[in-house]
C-alpha cells in the first residue's frame, strides 16, 4: 500500500532538480523514507527520496506542544533554504 502510495505522491509532484522537500513530522517521514525510525534520530539529517534531496523535521502541532524545539526547526528552514541557494529568512523580532 504505502509502496504505491509514494509512487503516486511522486507522480502528482513537479520535481526537479533543484527542489528539496522539507518533511513535517514523522508520519511524512516515514511515508517518504520507508522507516520506522524515532523523529530525534531523523530530524536534521539529510536523506533522499527518488533522489530528492529532504530534510526531516518537527511537525507544527508537535512544536505547539513543545516549543523549546522551534531552534531544531529554525535550523532546519535554514538549512533548506541554503540548499535551495536562497538567503534565509529574517527571524522574527519578539
Amino acid at each position: 500500500f504505502f509502496s504505491s502510495r509514494r509512487r503516486h505522491t511522486r507522480s502528482l509532484c513537479d520535481w526537479s532538480s533543484d527542489v528539496c522537500s522539507s518533511d513535517l513530522g514523522r508520519t511524512a517521514t516515514a511515508f517518504l523514507l520507508d522507516t520506522k525510525e524515532p523523529m530525534a534520530k531523523l530530524r536534521g539529517q539529510w536523506s533522499t527520496y527518488e533522489g530528492i534531496p529532504v530534510l526531516p523535521t518537527w511537525h507544527p502541532a508537535f512544536l505547539l506542544r513543545t516549543p523549546e524545539k522551534k531552534g531544531e526547526t529554525w535550523a532546519d528552514v535554514k538549512a533548506v533554504m541554503a540548499r535551495l541557494g536562497l538567503p534565509p529568512p529574517r527571524r522574527p523580532v519578539r
